[in-house]
């Protein structure tokens, strides 16, 4: 089973891993510096691709406010344009400023604090926040509406138009009463269902972006077109409207194992149309009319709007291979198969693995007899998430039984743990819960048979013990624990879930 590649540049980029329906489209202005990323580091260069800050940093975020968060030591605080901090790093995590504001972590426990690095607790700020929640009320009142017009959907009204869906994708723009401004079918309306909170960002700036049979182009309030219609010659699986760009994205899940669209964009005031090639285009940059980051291939760049290159990442050769220096825990990730057996496999486990038992011979690491037991192997050098460096880890059966173990979709539920500043044993990898009850099954290992895993190599700012637990198996009430080993982790790591998108809607994963 392939692990994704989640786990290099992870602040670089904040994208999600499937469409979306409408963001923001108000201009913003460029940051004063942009987030550099160079042999582990991140660091930070001016509009022209000069360095400003060189490369330092195990973590940082992008410039906000004029302030940026970075990683320190394992803690963050906040810097200012000349890399001097002005919070000081002392948070597990932290957040980007907004409207003067910031949210940090400490012991896990949340906190709102101010450019002085005044805090308040997040719990205090909760009863002042307006609920957001989807307005149930308004989305039926717009159906029977809808039904009651002769439609099949129908927009609320905004500045005296809405848009109505005839039948399936036949679009047309009306006036408050659903009365037709205009005899011209739409195939999609840019921003239609993107919610109470939103519906005026399809008239952003007095214009809406609609597919015609011919392309895309802007209309206004009396259905002329402003912009007009340009068609793609590739195909377009969705399209996002963020400032003077539409995001375009291509289908491209068929021919490549991990990525399911590449990414272009239309720059619809000045026509300039960059054609997808780019496994990850940064929205936020499109909004500000500044440089905007990518991802060409395995390497990180910034262009400008005309699609001329700054700056681009530089793969510098490492002798060895890093280990990792997260800030979140990660989730489980040791799978295992077994042959199918009615007896002991059940129905389940769409995920499959090839990770199959081997059978124990005098070649493998000496095991205890009679016991179902973890053996961690730092000496044993591999490769873990195809890019850091791990080491072996075995569960191996050397008692006269067969060893049933709870999966979920070949996962199995394991787990690396570290001491804390007590002493005291935590979790620093989490498993993810299914919402398909069939992900769950069992596999089982026969007698005198082990499994080989990879595990990662920690090397956090705190150096500590850590360990292997598999959680009971099934007849047992006791967890099966590994050998202790050395490592390294950073406090965000025995609490903070790093925000999860499902890669597809085959995902049964949510978290």
């Amino acid at each position: 089973m392939n692990t994704p590649p989640y786990l290099t540049f992870l602040l670089f980029l904040a994208l999600p891993a499937c469409p979306i329906a409408a963001q923001p489209s108000a201009k913003q202005l460029p940051p004063p510096l942009y987030l550099i990323f160079e042999n582990g580091k991140y660091g930070y260069m001016d509009s022209t691709g000069k360095v400003c800050i060189q490369p330092m940093f195990a973590s940082a975020d992008h410039f906000s406010e004029g302030m940026a968060a970075v990683r320190k030591s394992g803690r963050y605080g906040y810097i200012n344009i000349q890399g001097q901090f002005i919070i000081q790093p002392v948070f597990d995590y932290a957040e980007a400023f907004e409207n003067g504001e910031a949210e940090v972590w400490l012991d896990g426990k949340g906190f709102s604090i101010d450019k002085s690095g005044k805090r308040v607790s997040l719990e205090t700020k909760k009863q002042d926040r307006p609920d957001w929640d989807i307005d149930y009320a308004l989305s039926e009142q717009l159906d029977n509406e809808a039904k009651s017009l002769g439609y099949t959907e129908i927009t609320p009204v905004y500045e005296g138009r809405r848009f109505a869906e005839e039948n399936s994708q036949v679009w047309y723009l009306t006036d408050s009463n659903g009365k037709k401004i205009s005899e011209t079918p739409f195939e999609e309306v840019l921003g239609v269902d993107s919610g109470p909170l939103q519906w005026e960002e399809i008239w952003a700036g007095g214009l809406a972006f609609v597919e015609t049979k011919d392309g895309f182009g802007a209309i206004d309030r009396d259905g002329n077109f402003k912009v007009p219609v340009r068609q793609f010659k590739f195909g377009v699986a969705y399209v996002v409207r963020y400032g003077d760009y539409l995001l375009l994205a291509e289908d491209i899940s068929v021919e490549h194992e991990f990525y399911s669209y590449q990414y272009g964009f239309w720059n619809w005031k000045t026509n300039f149309l960059l054609e997808p090639k780019f496994y990850r285009i940064r929205e936020a940059d499109l909004l500000h009319g500044g440089l905007i980051g990518a991802l060409e291939g395995k390497h990180w760049c910034y262009i400008t709007p005309q699609g001329e290159y700054i700056w681009k990442e530089k793969k510098i050769a490492q002798k060895a291979l890093p280990a990792l220096n997260i800030d979140f825990m990660l989730r489980g990730n040791f799978y295992a198969a077994s042959p199918y057996s009615e007896k002991y496999n059940g129905f389940g486990g769409w995920g499959k693995s090839d990770n199959y038992a081997h059978k124990i011979t005098k070649a493998q690491p000496p095991f205890e007899s009679n016991k179902m037991q973890l053996k961690a192997k730092p000496q044993e050098v591999k490769i873990a998430y195809g890019k850091s460096r791990g080491f072996a880890l075995y569960l191996a059966n050397t008692t006269p039984d067969t060893i049933v173990l709870s999966a979920s979709d070949s996962r199995l539920n394991i787990i690396i743990q570290a001491q804390d500043s007590l002493g005291n044993w935590r979790d620093i990898m989490y498993l993810p819960s299914s919402h398909c009850g069939n992900s769950y099954h069992m596999v089982y290992l026969a007698p005198g048979e082990y499994w080989n895993f990879t595990a990662p190599v920690m090397e956090g700012e705190t150096r500590t013990k850590m360990r292997v637990l598999l959680k009971a198996p099934q007849g047992s009430n006791a967890d099966i624990i590994s050998n202790e080993f050395e490592g390294g982790v950073n406090p965000a790591q025995f609490w903070r879930q790093d925000g999860y998108t499902p890669a597809s809607i085959g995902d049964r994963f949510n978290d």
